[in-house]
């Protein structure tokens, strides 16, 4: 199976190996040349995916180049295009689409979540939620909580200094 599995991996990266350098093996680097003479002349997957990529080859050596001029043309009307389009910031795409165009609604969630987040945090009610969740989950736990500062710890607390525990 772990054989099958290799031959699988080696076909992919063969694939891949073929997608940048095309199938003439005079163009490979020579350790990868010997990396896959075994399952070119062994597969007959690996066989079809480099006469397919040599088929491809072929094609693209019968296109014809374009021109310097094109070349430019092209690159013109793309940066041409790129300049006169509407700018869009960036906040505005990362926005969800149900608050809309107002950033407002999304702030006071924000904020609204932050108050709470400060008012559990530092009213300590945490302590004994996060030690029940500790338990549930099969945890050994200890809690420490100092200075309104929570840290579930495991058997790993013998290990640590007082700086690791801060």
């Amino acid at each position: 199976m772990s054989t099958n599995n290799n031959s699988v991996e080696e076909r992919k990266a063969l694939e891949l190996f073929l997608d940048v350098y095309g199938a003439d093996r005079t163009r490979w680097p020579a350790r990868d040349r010997l990396r896959f003479a075994g399952i070119i002349g062994e597969d007959e997957e690996a066989l079809r995916l480099v006469s397919e990529a040599a088929a491809l080859d072929r094609l693209l050596d019968l296109s014809v180049p374009i021109s310097d001029e094109r070349e430019r043309a092209l690159r013109d009307r793309i940066m041409s295009a790129a300049v006169d389009a509407p700018a869009k910031p960036a906040h505005r795409q990362v926005m969800p689409a149900a608050f809309g165009r107002s950033e407002w609604p999304a702030a006071a969630v924000l904020a609204a979540s932050l108050v709470v987040g400060v008012f559990l945090g530092s009213s300590g009610t945490l302590d004994t939620t996060m030690q029940e969740v500790g338990d549930v989950a099969g945890l050994t736990t200890t809690v420490i909580a100092e200075d309104s500062q929570l840290a579930l710890l495991g058997d790993e607390t013998a290990l640590l200094t007082e700086e690791d525990l801060l």
